[in-house]
């Protein structure tokens, strides 16, 4: 049973009063948990994202440099 369907079995058995204001808050729960999950996901996603980002320079990038500055060392134009 869904929030939805609890809500309007609640509102149809009391349709006025402190109980259809209870359904009402139900509803009102519901939209607000579906929100939250969107943004949990939206975060999720983008944390996702970042993980198959790429640093500019990697480390093994920078070991490769090191290694050719010490087999042809750069010592300007002559």
């Amino acid at each position: 049973m869904t929030t939805e369907e609890l809500a309007q079995l609640i509102e149809d058995a009391h349709p006025r009063g402190f109980v259809k204001d209870a359904a009402d808050l139900l509803r009102q729960q519901a939209k607000e948990i579906a929100m939250l999950k969107q943004i949990i996901d939206a975060n999720n996603l983008q944390s996702d994202i970042g993980q198959f980002k790429k640093e500019k320079y990697s480390d093994e990038w920078w070991k490769e440099v090191a290694l050719l500055n010490k087999t042809f060392p750069f010592g300007g134009w002559k």
